[in-house]
């Protein structure tokens, strides 16, 4: 099952879940042939996109969606950024702090 949340949906899931537990379920099992990533996203908590971005690999946010959200940030030539898994392209992105809000 694979599915893109956005803001204005119900925050409880199928079977009564969680947005994030829906989430986390969704990408280890997109991820459930590469046993290094077992338990990889499990810290990380959610996110609202603030703006539509896309990556070389595609459109990867739109504005509302509700992502997976790292803890950590970094920075880029001065530039804060965080890291966000993209549903859409079941890749983590760096993205601009500012194009993100923690929920």
């Amino acid at each position: 099952m694979r599915y893109v949340l956005a803001l204005g949906h119900d925050l409880t899931c199928h079977f009564g879940m969680t947005t994030r537990e829906a989430l986390l379920q969704q990408v280890n099992d997109e991820h459930r042939e590469y046993p290094q990533y077992a338990g990889y996203w499990n810290e990380w908590g959610l996110g609202e996109v603030t703006f539509d971005l896309r990556t070389k690999a595609g459109r990867a946010f739109r504005r509302g969606d509700v992502v997976l959200l790292s803890p950590e940030r970094h920075t880029v030539q001065g530039m804060p950024f965080r890291t966000a898994y993209s549903a859409r392209t079941q890749l983590n992105t760096s993205i601009p702090a500012s194009h993100v809000r923690a929920l």
